[in-house]
């Protein structure tokens, strides 16, 4: 099997002896767009899974989390369990990632 780059600095895994693209698996990293499935609404944060990167779709389940920064709670703070619901789509842009934290989403 080879790795070769691909479009957006994706990855296309090729049959070496066929020369046949086996898959394409986009690859994550900061400052990717990815369209991502809202999981749960927490009323300061949002747990996501990753369905879209760069505008195509991967097979790998990474779970994000969407965190905006709140300046100040008041009694007419808007949460974000009353704006977002399960199953819905999330569009975002990469901010960080690591081992411990996963992957952290901001607005574009």
């Amino acid at each position: 099997m080879l790795i070769l780059p691909g479009e957006r600095d994706a990855e296309y895994v090729v049959n070496a002896d066929t020369n046949e693209k086996m898959f394409f698996e986009p690859l994550l990293k900061i400052g990717s767009l990815v369209r991502c499935r809202i999981i749960r609404a927490w009323p300061v944060y949002l747990e996501l899974e990753i369905t879209h990167i760069d505008g195509h779709a991967t097979n790998v389940q990474y779970k994000a989390v969407y965190r905006p920064n709140f300046i100040e709670q008041d009694v007419n703070a808007v949460f974000l369990d009353g704006s977002y619901k399960y199953g819905s789509d999330f569009e975002g842009k990469v901010v960080s990632y690591g081992d411990n934290m996963g992957v952290v989403i901001g607005l574009v």
